[in-house]
């Protein structure tokens, strides 16, 4: 699904259940502006969930979304992603994938569980903003936040929640701000 291919567009899901077989596209080419709003029912994606070469908003309030992995800004794209509630679960996040590109995962409130947060490129915006909700491991890796992955890893006035879930987790990341950390 492309949203927002070469002009505008938006995509709302409020209940019932979207499948897509392959990945969505949000802000898909360089002149593409797209959002998507989550705010009930669930939506799995085989591939990736992604703001492409464009730009892009994704926000999560309710619901749950299930995807291979989450890509913020792939080769030139802007992208953000806010979550304020609901489930969220990938295979690795990718802010700013490539050296042009710029990424930011807004955790205000509800389950983010992935396996990773990695960045392929150096691109000059890899920010991830904890303020509340909970950071949860899919897995063991001594990279959950790699060094390095992130422009900035910022921990704001609702705080940080990560929860291993049982697992050996590393953060080479260094995590800044004024918010509490919590690890379960």
């Amino acid at each position: 699904i492309w949203v927002g291919e070469a002009g505008n567009g938006s995509l709302n899901v409020s209940g019932g259940s979207l499948g897509v077989g392959v990945s969505v596209s949000v802000g898909y080419l360089a002149a593409g502006v797209g959002s998507m709003s989550i705010s009930g029912g669930d939506v799995n994606v085989a591939g990736g969930l992604m703001v492409w070469n464009g730009a892009g908003t994704i926000t999560v309030s309710d619901g749950t979304v299930n995807a291979n992995w989450i890509t913020l800004g792939q080769t030139t794209g802007v992208g953000a992603m806010t979550q304020s509630g609901g489930t969220v679960t990938a295979g690795t996040l990718y802010p700013g994938y490539s050296s042009t590109a710029q990424g930011t995962y807004n955790l205000n409130g509800g389950t983010l569980v992935i396996t990773n947060v990695y960045a392929t490129g150096t691109g000059p915006v890899r920010v991830f903003n904890f303020n509340g909700g909970t950071l949860r491991a899919r897995t063991s890796t001594g990279a959950f936040i790699a060094a390095g992955a992130l422009t900035a890893a910022n921990i704001l006035g609702g705080g940080a929640n990560i929860d291993d879930n049982g697992y050996s987790i590393g953060i080479g990341q260094p995590l800044t701000g004024v918010g509490g950390l919590t690890k379960t």
